[in-house]
């Protein structure tokens, strides 16, 4: 039984419409019919909410789906995250050069970067889809990214700090 088929059974047997599937996944009732026609997939994370919902393990949600189970194998990278590296290291090197070539001070190029994280910091905090990203962090994800938050927190805090005293100070 494909992954698909299973879904739409478990969906049958406890009486839920597709609408009703989709609209506790948060997801639209065109995922769930494409999902039952096994045109496409469901990500990991919904097939673990869908048998979470439905209180069946996860053997029994992707048992017989062979070719379900080898795309859990053979995933990409999540290439939105890629962009984001890649492309954020090539934009501080070339930040870096620019900075050199124009005779821009290390301590200027610091403050300045700092405002450019701070404004980034806070237009992604408004537009990311916390629902999801909640749903599928572990307590080792929400681990790292505290320490993450905290290593990225602690420069910004200790150096508005020392400027406050020292401006106090002076």
């Amino acid at each position: 039984m494909t992954i698909g088929e299973r879904i739409k059974e478990l969906r049958t047997i406890n009486g839920i419409t597709q609408q009703e599937l989709a609209d506790s996944l948060h997801i639209s009732r065109q995922s769930i019919s494409k999902w039952e026609k096994n045109l496409v997939w469901p990500s990991f994370a919904n097939v673990v909410a869908i048998s979470d919902k439905f209180d069946v393990s996860l053997d029994e949600m992707i048992r017989g789906d062979e070719q379900f189970m080898e795309s859990l194998e053979h995933r990409k990278v999540n290439t939105n995250i890629a962009k984001i590296i890649g492309f954020g290291i090539l934009i501080a090197v070339i930040a870096i050069i620019l900075s050199a070539i124009i005779g821009f001070k290390e301590e200027n190029l610091i403050n300045v970067m700092s405002l450019i994280q701070a404004i980034a910091f806070l237009y992604m905090a408004l537009n990311v889809n916390w629902r999801k990203i909640n749903d599928s962090l572990s307590t080792k994800g929400i681990i790292n990214a505290i320490i993450w938050f905290a290593s990225l927190a602690i420069p910004q805090i200790t150096d508005f700090v020392s400027g406050f005293i020292n401006g106090m100070n002076h």
